[in-house]
């Protein structure tokens, strides 16, 4: 262990992306007075949302900062399982942390990611406030674990902060567009039987632990077919009709586009983008979060081939729990991918 040196820290410095002002080095010293916040989703990165962030600086007034940023796992954030030194920590047992062990002790558990996205946001970047958060997928759990968390004030976000402020990084205020994203168990979905629970966990388990499989395969085996294996994942993953809407077939190019992207990153860092799948299943995070947003200023989007985030969508419309359901026809699960344009006129 002395060889090895100690496991490696866990930073938190989230990098993002801006829409303005690209010349500035830091937001905190442009002019503008409102902040906009893009999250991506599971496998993405802050550059999903680059389609939306250059048309949205055409949209909207001068007054907004546009940014996407890398959560943690994902992106040039950090590597944390997936670092060599990790790696060696974890083959030789000397590994304190476990990936598939309580989530309270996971860099990578639902409440620890939007913690980071707030510490990076405000420790990092300068940012103080957020206007309006769009969170597609797990970016849009994300999003509403921020605003259950919405009291925690940059005095008390971390209890290493220098100079506390009142101010808070996401209040009553912000407006909340989410993208196909789970709100946890509405009211309509109160007969879920506990066995849908333990199914999810277990194919969320599963999934992430084939990731891990490969990973440790991947030093054994030539590269070709590590490849073949990440692709074989990728291909199943995306599989889903009733989620995706047979994307493959309807945009064959952006579909092979998105695969390649995906493939990059599950070679580059595929236990981190793992432990996020097992860290923010479900069942394994709170399921009241819907009940922290403020109705009239959130909206829920879906893909009309969606099945199950359209109907969501519509359920939590009747229930008057969102000021509104906007549905885009013809598009899957990937919003992002299939209609981005579309995607930004709703959020300008």
């Amino acid at each position: 262990d002395a060889l090895l040196g100690p496991p490696p820290t866990r930073d938190r410095v989230l990098p993002i992306k801006w829409y303005h002002n690209e010349d500035s080095r830091t937001l905190a010293t442009t002019k503008k007075t409102k902040t906009l916040l893009m999250l991506h989703g599971w496998m993405g990165d802050k550059s999903e949302w680059d389609v939306v962030g250059e048309t949205l600086s055409g949209d909207l007034s001068e007054e907004w900062n546009i940014i996407s940023i890398d959560l943690p796992g994902h992106g040039e954030s950090s590597l944390v399982l997936s670092s060599d030194q990790q790696v060696a920590h974890s083959s030789l047992g000397l590994d304190a942390m476990r990936p598939f062990g309580p989530t309270q002790n996971s860099p990578f558990s639902l409440d620890m990611m939007a913690r980071a996205v707030c510490h990076s946001l405000i420790q990092d970047h300068g940012v103080e406030h957020l206007d309006a958060i769009a969170g597609y997928s797990l970016g849009g759990r994300i999003a509403l674990a921020m605003k259950r968390l919405y009291s925690t004030t940059l005095s008390s976000l971390n209890n290493d902060v220098d100079n506390p402020s009142t101010s808070m990084l996401v209040t009553d205020q912000t407006r909340m567009i989410l993208l196909g994203s789970s709100p946890g168990k509405l009211p309509s979905d109160a007969n879920r039987s506990s066995n849908d629970d333990v199914q999810r966990l277990s194919k969320d388990v599963a999934l992430a632990k084939s990731l891990f499989s490969s990973a440790y395969r991947s030093y054994l085996t030539p590269d070709s077919l590590d490849e073949e294996s990440l692709s074989h994942f990728l291909t199943k993953w995306y599989s889903v009709k009733s989620l995706w809407g047979d994307l493959r077939q309807r945009h064959p190019m952006k579909y092979q586009s998105m695969l390649d992207k995906r493939l990059k990153s599950l070679i580059g860092r595929r236990q981190d983008i793992a432990s996020v799948l097992y860290g923010c299943s479900p069942p394994l995070t709170s399921q009241d979060d819907w009940k922290a947003i403020v109705p009239s200023k959130t909206l829920f989007v879906a893909g009309g081939l969606d099945k199950k985030y359209s109907s969501v969508g519509r359920t939590w419309e009747e229930m008057r729990g969102i000021a509104k359901y906007i549905e885009i026809a013809n598009a899957g699960h990937a919003l992002l991918v299939e209609e981005p344009q579309k995607v930004s006129s709703i959020i300008s």
